[in-house]
């Protein structure tokens, strides 16, 4: 679904201050529940 890809786009702060920051708390929990998947 693209997360991967809006992950690193926030990671790498191409997103605006005030809108990455939300944002990115959203993607890095997604990011950790499929990590959390794929280990198991």
């Amino acid at each position: 679904m693209g997360i991967k890809r809006d992950g690193q786009i926030v990671m790498r702060g191409i997103l605006p201050d005030g809108a990455g920051d939300s944002l990115a708390r959203r993607v890095r929990a997604c990011i950790k529940k499929l990590d959390a998947k794929a280990s198991h």
